[in-house]
């Protein structure tokens, strides 16, 4: 009997690439799910903390996490990806990071510590001293736990980690509530972080102690550092771009729109950006398969961005026409302004996962060159925008840059991937467009139907809302086979074949 080998390669190549895709799939499902339970009860700890803390209060503690994560930038660095990108587990070279993250986790502290009124004089927010130092206590067990935690997605031990985070976070949110509730003040808000950080530091030491701890190997430590040390100024850059517009405002507006951009983050980006994390994280090991072949990545990525695309806009679209009913029912009074950035920040929000999951496998090639080309374009495109602002006076001109640069800097990226045959342009530009147009679509209902009921209680014009969403949702079922995320979800096992 004659076996083709092709064929029979083709076979087990597709189905291998079916058992990936259900593993990144549940990996990221595990994930996604703990984060939506802290979620879920973040929104609660939200509503209360808003009434408690002032705006002004709030711009003290957005200052001191906006301070926080450039010095844990810095400390963690490409700790996680260089476990996420390993060949084979080693726990004599996973040692030797672990060795580097407990130092740097250290000076992370004392420069927090040091540098607080330094960093309050930039921000112009002379009460955000108590809480930046605070945050030296997060700070320092920050790089340890992402070396641990990664190590764990390297081993797939997904829904350990998703018990892990929920509970941690679960935890850290109800003790915080407490403090707040009692101090009233911008360093207790930092309570949760504290709390949550420590739980998951100490958890996934103990679940990852058989490579964590013992003799390390110094082989590849350099190699790992340099790594590592690219990947951070990638993160450095991109950090620049992100908190640039805060400063601005806090400096030029003064510290409540601080507290109002600290809150309107609460309903728009930390919602998407734990879908962002949840993806980020499951994926990042499977793309060091295509370090060295572009053949699974051409199909795949195109795939993957396209879908991502289909689920992620029209969602943000729904979010962003419902923003105006929801952020008053559950902040209170005071925080309308919130309503106007958060609008803004769900739209950058969902372009933005779909170019981080793209940018993070240019970063497991390393492609560093393409990814600080956009990422550089992305902060001089930012820092016109918050200069403009500065000099006119004129707050929203702050929120035209992330929006605007990150369709750029997506350009830059798929047009470097296409050119080295890693992506089908295209077939993506359709996903893209179809996508889109659904978005806009679902949009325009939402905002027509909340309009017309404006007069009506707020529970009547987010019922309306979700009748859109429903509308929608069932217009998408009954069209499903020529809807491309359901094409591409079948095609990789994701959904079963009818019968």
């Amino acid at each position: 009997m004659r076996v083709d080998l092709a064929t029979t390669w083709g076979a087990l190549e597709a189905g291998a690439e079916v058992s990936t895709s259900r593993t990144v799939a549940a990996g990221a499902a595990w994930l996604y799910g703990a984060q939506a339970i802290v979620v879920v009860f973040q929104f609660g700890y939200a509503a209360l903390t808003s009434r408690i803390v002032s705006p002004e209060g709030f711009g003290a503690y957005g200052a001191a996490l906006a301070t926080m994560a450039l010095v844990a930038l810095l400390a963690t660095g490409g700790l996680a990806p260089v476990m996420s990108r390993m060949a084979e587990i080693d726990a004599g070279r996973v040692r030797a990071v672990a060795l580097a993250s407990g130092g740097l986790g250290l000076v992370a502290m004392a420069t927090l510590l040091v540098g607080a009124p330094a960093a309050a004089a930039v921000w112009g927010i002379a009460d955000a001293v108590p809480p930046i130092r605070t945050t030296a206590a997060i700070v320092v067990v920050l790089p340890f736990s992402a070396v641990a935690m990664a190590l764990a997605r390297r081993a797939g031990r997904f829904r350990r980690l998703a018990v892990l985070t929920a509970g941690a976070g679960v935890c850290g949110l109800a003790v915080g509530a407490v403090v707040v509730a009692h101090y009233r003040t911008a360093d207790s808000l930092l309570v949760a972080q504290i709390t949550t950080q420590w739980i998951i530091a100490i958890g996934a030491a103990v679940s990852e102690r058989r490579h964590l701890f013992g003799r390390p190997d110094l082989r590849h430590f350099r190699r790992d550092i340099g790594f590592s040390n690219r990947v951070t100024v990638s993160k450095v850059i991109s950090y620049a771009s992100g908190v640039l517009p805060k400063i601005v405002g806090s400096s030029t507006f003064g510290a409540s729109l601080l507290g109002q951009w600290n809150r309107a983050e609460v309903v728009s980006s930390v919602p998407l950006q734990q879908v962002l994390t949840a993806f980020q994280q499951a994926l990042y090991p499977e793309f060091r398969h295509d370090i060295d072949d572009n053949r699974r990545a051409r199909r795949v990525w195109t795939d993957l961005l396209g879908m991502l695309a289909w689920l992620v806009l029209p969602a943000g679209a729904w979010l962003i026409g419902t923003l105006p009913v929801v952020v008053p029912v559950l902040f209170g009074g005071g925080w309308e302004l919130a309503v106007v950035i958060a609008q803004v920040l769900v739209l950058y929000s969902a372009m933005q996962l779909v170019n981080v999951v793209l940018s993070t496998a240019l970063e497991a090639l390393g492609w560093f060159t393409v990814l600080w080309t956009g990422q550089t374009t992305v902060l001089v495109i930012v820092a016109v925008t918050s200069g403009v602002s500065a000099w006119t006076g004129t707050w929203w001109v702050l929120l035209v840059g992330p929006p605007l640069s990150i369709v750029i800097q997506h350009g830059i990226y798929t047009a470097a991937a296409a050119k080295r045959g890693y992506l089908d342009s295209k077939t993506l530009a359709r996903s893209y467009w179809g996508a889109g147009a659904v978005a806009l679509v679902v949009w325009g209902g939402v905002a027509s139907v909340t309009a017309a009921g404006h007069d009506a209680a707020p529970g009547v014009r987010f019922a309306l809302a979700c009748a859109v969403l429903l509308l929608a949702a069932g217009a998408a079922w009954l069209t499903r086979r020529r809807l491309p995320p359901y094409q591409v979800a079948m095609r990789y096992g994701l959904l079963s074949r009818p019968k």
